[in-house]
């Protein structure tokens, strides 16, 4: 989980429910104070559950297979997720990820005009764009629905 505030605390709520043989789960924020808090909330709340902080959002590329963004971060600072086992991620935020990553990757979204404002990612514009024209049929790689 990269960022330790209410909604990937909400999010991690949703995958425990989907998946509950999820027995790890590693944090990260640039507070991490607000990390530790997110730590004590979960094990009170899912005390089954393993959890751990990492100070560096690599740590989670390099150690799962899905990973759940949500900041409040205004610019792009994910410009690799490395090569470790992430196979999935939910990106929540719109402004964490790179444009590079956003376009090599298959991306699947729930509103095209959400992603595709251009008043929202004003330095991947172009990447945005992409994926919204991409959902308008001119591209196999993004679905949207």
């Amino acid at each position: 989980m990269l960022g330790c505030g209410a909604i990937n605390f909400a999010t991690l709520g949703f995958l425990l429910h989907l998946w509950p043989r999820i027995e790890r789960v590693v944090v990260c924020d640039v507070s991490g104070d607000r990390a530790a808090r997110f730590v004590a909330r979960g094990r009170a709340r899912f005390a089954r559950i393993a959890f751990a902080m990492v100070d560096d959002w690599r740590a989670l590329a390099a150690d799962g297979e899905l990973v759940s963004i949500a900041t409040t971060a205004m610019t792009p600072y994910l410009d690799d997720l490395g090569g470790g086992s992430i196979r999935t991620v939910l990106h929540l935020s719109l402004r964490d990820l790179a444009p590079t990553v956003v376009l090599a990757a298959d991306n699947v979204v729930d509103d095209v005009d959400h992603v595709s404002g251009r008043d929202l990612v004003a330095s991947g514009r172009s990447a945005w764009s992409a994926i919204g024209a991409s959902s308008a049929g001119r591209s196999p790689d993004v679905l949207a629905g």
